[in-house]
This record gives structure tokens, sequence and C-alpha cells, in this order.
């Protein structure tokens, strides 16, 4: 059974007080092997190299995304350093309008000190939006690559399962179809033999 033995790469490793069936695989060495040892090797190996394929899949869509990941953070950055240096500009000439204003009357340096405050104060509360719309758009960005992700990897297999599918239904077809000439050639030799 399956349970006393595992297949390795190379060799077959046994669980303890089975070595009869070694004796009986031995015995049975230089025979060609069964249709059934033929399916559970393929089988064996089918598999195998169905989980090295989609482990590679995954791990090129890891890195994929991780590039993409980068990249954006990258561009982000530089968007706010960017915006920090326009805002050190305005902020170098608020300074300078107000040192300006101050020579003025004091009412019109009072309504240009208002409208210095104001303006901090919506660069400030702004800089607050853009930070939550940069995290915002980080997290729908991941979610739409990890579903698109999914999508293609869907896309992909379905035509392999489907292919293996009929595939194994078409060769089912054929053994019943030699098994039933091989019952009908038996009967047939039956009938003469009597």
């Amino acid at each position: 059974a399956e349970k006393d033995y595992e297949l390795g790469l190379t060799k077959i490793f046994f669980k303890p007080a089975k070595a009869a069936i070694l004796d009986t695989i031995m015995n049975n060495a230089g025979k060609p092997l069964t249709a059934d040892q033929n399916e559970k090797i393929t089988k064996w190996v089918v598999q195998k190299r169905i989980k090295q394929m989609i482990g590679c899949c995954k791990a090129f869509l890891e890195l994929r995304k991780r590039v993409r990941l980068t990249r954006a953070e990258k561009r982000w950055e530089f968007c706010g350093r960017v915006a920090s240096i326009l805002a050190g500009t305005v902020m170098r000439h608020l300074v300078l309008a107000r040192e300006a204003i101050l020579k003025r009357k004091r009412e019109a340096g009072a309504l240009a000190l208002q409208s210095y405050f104001r303006g901090n104060y919506e660069r400030i509360r702004y800089q607050k939006h853009i930070s939550k719309v940069k995290k915002a758009c980080k997290m729908i960005w991941i979610s739409y690559r990890r579903w698109n992700d999914r999508v293609e990897l869907q896309k992909w297999i379905d035509p392999k399962v489907e292919a293996t599918r009929k595939r194994k239904e078409a060769e089912r077809k054929k053994r019943e179809e030699e098994e039933r000439q091989k019952r009908l050639e038996e009967e047939r030799l039956k009938r003469e033999t009597m």
C-alpha cells in the first residue's frame, strides 16, 4: 500500500518492518512495470511538476508585485519632494510678503496675516488629505494587482485542467473499449472450444 513506502527523487523510503515490500519489488526486477505502477509514477511526476510550476508562478507574481510597489513608492517620494520644495517656496514668499505688508498700514497687514494663516491651515489640511489619498491609492492598487494576478492564474490554469480532463476521459474510453474487445474475444474463443 502507498502508506507503507514513499518515493523520493532517487530512492524509495520504507516504514519500519515493511521490508517484505522490497523483496516483492526485487523479485519483480527485470520485468516490465504494470499499468498501475506506470500510472502511479506518472501521476506523481505530473503532480510534482504542477506544484513546481505553480510555485514558480507565485514567485514570479510576488516579485513582479514588489518591483511595481518599489517603483510606485519611488514615484510617490519624488512627488513628495516636489511638493515640499513648492511648499518651502510658497512659505518663503509668504514671509517676504508679510515683511512688506508690515511696512504698510496696520489694517492691510492684519488682513495679509489672516490670509497667511488661512493658507497655512489649508496647506496642512491638504497635506493630511494627500497622505490619506496616497495610502488609499496604495491599498487599492495592491488589491487590484492581487485580483488581476488571480484572474490571470485562473485563465492560465483552466485550459490546462480542461485538457487533462479530456485526455483522461479519452484514455478511460479507450481502456473500456479494449476491455470490451477482450471480453468479446474470450467469449468467441469459449464458443469455438465448445
